[in-house]
């Protein structure tokens, strides 16, 4: 049997009890995007969000939480890869029907992760 380090240990449990807070700011995003598709710190912050937590969720050991986040961080790359805040907008606009579906799905995973 292998022993974990209880440096990493440590370190879950401090990305576990920041996953309220991640969760928290999709909800609050998500929210505003449905209002308003150009609102743009409402883009940047979800675009943020979903992206570090693709990037970091499964070095943590929370699989399920990056895998749904990855997912939905290839779904934003049309947002992401405009410049232009017109055109992201747009873009954003225009997949949000297809978003809500995964964004639950992550909503959900991080509800259980957090728990």
């Amino acid at each position: 049997m292998t022993e974990i380090d209880p440096r990493f240990v440590a370190l879950q449990a401090r990305y576990r009890a920041s996953l309220a807070g991640k969760r928290a700011d999709i909800e609050q995003a998500w929210q505003a995007l449905a209002a308003d598709c150009s609102d743009t710190a409402s883009q940047a912050a979800l675009l943020a969000v979903v992206h570090r937590l693709a990037g970091s969720a499964e070095s943590y050991g929370f699989d399920g939480i990056g895998r749904l986040a990855a997912q939905l961080d290839r779904q934003l790359e049309p947002v992401r890869c405009k410049a232009d805040p017109a055109q992201r907008s747009a873009a954003l606009c225009a997949l949000r029907d297809e978003l809500a579906r995964p964004i639950e799905e992550l909503l959900a995973e991080l509800r259980s992760g957090a728990a």
